[in-house]
């Protein structure tokens, strides 16, 4: 045989195999393919048999997507808009991360005009408080800022303290808010002076008399809260004679109701109804507590750009990837609130307010996560509100960014609830005690769960789940939330 003749030999045989080869993977790969089909549509059915375990008619949504492959594993009602209550706050955790930055922090100062402190400890002419919406400012931050004043020997303002509290509008209430809310802590207003949660404690208990007026404790430092009591000891039932409050825009609350003997005392922690009045007076007291007299008066309005005005004291919040955790994990509304409207102001360097929040996280987030936000509505940032409305695929495709956004991903994933060990997961899940990190979402008629799982297959799914609609105790329907990421956690 020549040279030439045994090349065509060892050419036919080398095809041959190279033919041979590929035909076996490619089968290989359809086989692969097919049985991966077939294992998604065993794993949906027994989603559909556990979902049917907990009535026919549950209005459930459902969106399940690997990160590892991309390919979605199932879906049920995944593009129907539902109310996420606190789920929402994901948008705006990563809106903030993404745009603000994990190091970024809520400022605090106090200002005046230079040398307008004399040496007889009177600061003549005004001080400036600039209020930037730090969610998180306390009554004990402010007497910090006040004491600097002490440390520098001022006992004596001779003109007006301004507050400004401009860098938010004046809606303090988000759209949508149930009014009947309005009195309790997690609704409390969101303003650009935010104390103490802008809550405060009261202690209600009955009487010992039947017919007598029930008791009302105030706590020191809130002496200038009125309350009216209309309430009193009766035997009536909670059911025919339930007690009501009801707060003012002048942060005046009324009692009405009754209260059985021997029940009580009861802690409440109650929501200001209006921060402007409510901050003046913290302030002045403050002041007051350190021996400062005003002579003029407490006015709001924006610091003035006219007059060099330097800091004399400043108080800075955590950054924000510290913020991000109470957010997510505790499901703080206030913080998220603030943010968001402080995602506005920034965004758009103009008044933060409930409109230009939602345009901010539609154009930080929307093209990357390839989200339309024409298809959704988002008019709060914590979920509070009634007029939310996203698809679980939505929160998907959110959850999506944030997990492949390197700059983002740790401080959010670690600002996530993990199953069986914190937040609100605390005490669920603990079959797969830190197999999920999910936000939760709970409100009268909705629960929600949106996070990410990961696999016994070392896989990384991401999920929402979300139910509206019910009369049942949303116990229930946690529970079927619990059972879907543990069979997805088993399965996959």
């Amino acid at each position: 045989m020549n040279k030439l003749s045994c090349f065509h030999r060892i050419f036919r045989i080398f095809t041959a195999f190279i033919i041979g080869s590929t035909a076996l993977f490619n089968s290989t790969n359809m086989f692969a393919a097919a049985a991966t089909k077939t294992s998604n549509v065993n794993l949906s059915q027994k989603i559909e048999s556990l979902i049917n375990k907990y009535g026919d008619g549950v209005n459930i949504g459902v969106s399940v997507q690997s990160l590892n492959t991309g390919n979605v594993i199932y879906q049920r009602n995944a593009n129907q808009l539902f109310m996420p209550a606190s789920s929402l706050k994901v948008f705006t955790a990563a809106s903030a991360l993404s745009y603000l930055g994990t190091n970024y922090t809520f400022k605090t100062r106090v200002l005046a005009a230079p040398h307008s402190i004399n040496n007889q400890g009177i600061l003549n002419g005004d001080l400036y408080f600039y209020f930037d919406g730090d969610p998180t400012l306390t009554r004990e931050n402010i007497h910090e800022l006040v004491a600097v004043l002490k440390q520098l020997g001022v006992h004596r303002i001779t003109g007006n303290i301004y507050l400004d509290d401009t860098v938010f509008d004046r809606a303090e209430f988000g759209p949508g808010w149930m009014w009947d809310e309005r009195n309790l802590c997690y609704a409390a207003p969101v303003s650009a002076i935010n104390i103490d949660h802008n809550c405060f404690p009261v202690t209600v208990s009955a009487s010992k008399q039947i017919g007598a007026p029930i008791n009302i404790t105030k706590y020191a430092g809130y002496s200038f809260i009125n309350f009216v009591n209309n309430a009193v000891t009766s035997n009536a039932s909670y059911a025919d004679c339930p007690l009501i409050m009801h707060g003012s825009e002048k942060n005046t609350y009324v009692f009405d109701g009754c209260m059985k003997p021997g029940v009580g005392p009861w802690g409440l922690s109650v929501a200001v109804r209006s921060m402007r009045p409510y901050s003046a007076e913290v302030i002045a007291q403050i002041l007051r507590q350190n021996n400062i007299e005003l002579m003029g008066s407490f006015m709001f309005a924006k610091i003035p750009t006219n007059i060099q005005l330097s800091v004399i004291a400043g108080h800075d919040s955590a950054p924000l990837n510290a913020l991000t955790k109470t957010m997510l994990k505790k499901s703080d509304n206030l913080i998220a609130d603030a943010v968001y409207k402080k995602l506005g102001n920034a965004y758009f360097e103009s008044q933060g307010n409930w409109t230009n929040g939602a345009q901010a996280i539609d154009n930080i987030v929307g093209k990357n996560a390839h989200i339309d936000f024409s298809k959704i509505k988002i008019v709060d940032g914590c979920g509070l509100s009634r007029h939310n409305l996203v698809s679980p695929q939505t929160l998907v495709s959110l959850l999506n960014y944030a997990y492949r956004n390197n700059t983002i991903r740790d401080a959010f994933l670690e600002a996530l609830p993990i199953s069986g060990y914190d937040g609100h997961l605390q005490g669920r899940m603990g079959t797969i005690k830190g197999k999920v990190r999910a936000k939760t979402g709970n409100m009268k008629s909705i629960t929600a769960l949106a996070g990410y799982i990961y696999t016994n297959g070392n896989q990384v799914l991401t999920f929402a789940i979300i139910v509206n609609d019910f009369t049942e105790s949303v116990h229930k329907y946690q529970r079927l939330e619990d059972d879907i990421c543990t069979l997805l956690y088993k399965s996959m």
